[in-house]
């Protein structure tokens, strides 16, 4: 993370993400992300992403006004945070899409009596730009400002903070009477997943989430190219992505190739 002078106020480049590292692209990208002055970077780590983002949120301190959740399978460029701050809304995420087929849209415009949610479909998007009003999205990206957290947490945290250097990089204590302390921004619910959970939270309490189509991450998935011999006889790369999805290329000899 690197700071840019720039107005916005202090926040959390928070990064969700379990015991194992995973991609460097997504690192390289962490790394290069632009921050306003004062901005700390935290790590929730462990097995369940609902918990690892509730102790980012957690991690705030008095004058940071902003937390920013990613996940570690994105790659996006460094001035993203920046410009998601300057939308000025509550709740504000990049467009992305599955990592897996069909790949539609992590963003939802429905939602059913069960708590699912249907997916934003290419005509609802279609020649438009800016921000999308969704019910429901993905958590990577997402922008949230602390009015939205200290309302779902049903008041302000106003722990003493003194922390030295070395107790900075720990995870922040709250007291126990902290509305903050046991808070559950995000949590599961029977089948339906934290992050349907946090955007419902979000709507019941007045603040509209968006997404920017303006803004997008790439969404980086492992995948195996493999040899496969076509009916006609013909030896073609076939790109594995697993869960029985393969999809073969078929290649093209131009003139003056080796």
């Amino acid at each position: 993370m690197m700071l840019a002078d720039v107005a916005h106020p202090p926040g959390v480049v928070g990064l969700s993400c379990g015991e194992l590292a995973r991609y460097t692209e997504f690192h390289a990208c962490f790394d290069a992300v632009l921050a306003p002055p004062g901005s700390v970077k935290r790590y929730g780590i462990g097995y369940d992403t609902a918990s690892n983002s509730n102790d980012l949120i957690r991690d705030m301190r008095p004058k940071d006004e902003w937390v920013w959740i990613m996940d570690d399978d994105h790659a996006f460029t460094g001035d993203l945070l920046i410009k998601l701050l300057d939308r000025q809304v509550d709740c504000v995420l990049p467009l992305y899409f599955q990592r897996k087929p069909p790949f539609w849209p992590v963003a939802y415009s429905v939602r059913n009596p069960d708590g699912s949610c249907q997916y934003v479909t290419p005509e609802e998007t279609r020649g438009k730009t800016g921000l999308f009003p969704v019910v429901s999205a993905g958590k990577a990206g997402v922008l949230i400002r602390r009015p939205v957290l200290t309302k779902l947490a049903g008041g302000e945290c106003a722990c003493p903070y003194a922390y030295t250097l070395e107790e900075e990089s720990r995870h922040r204590a709250h007291q126990r009477d902290c509305p903050w302390a046991t808070a559950a921004w995000f949590e599961h619910k029977g089948l339906i997943g934290e992050d349907h959970v946090f955007f419902d939270k979000v709507l019941q309490a007045g603040f509209q989430p968006y997404v920017d189509l303006d803004r997008d991450l790439d969404h980086i998935t492992p995948f195996k190219i493999r040899v496969a011999r076509t009916p006609e006889g013909e030896y073609v790369p076939e790109v594995d992505l697993y869960n029985q999805v393969r999809i073969s290329l078929r290649m093209v000899t131009r003139p003056g190739d080796a």
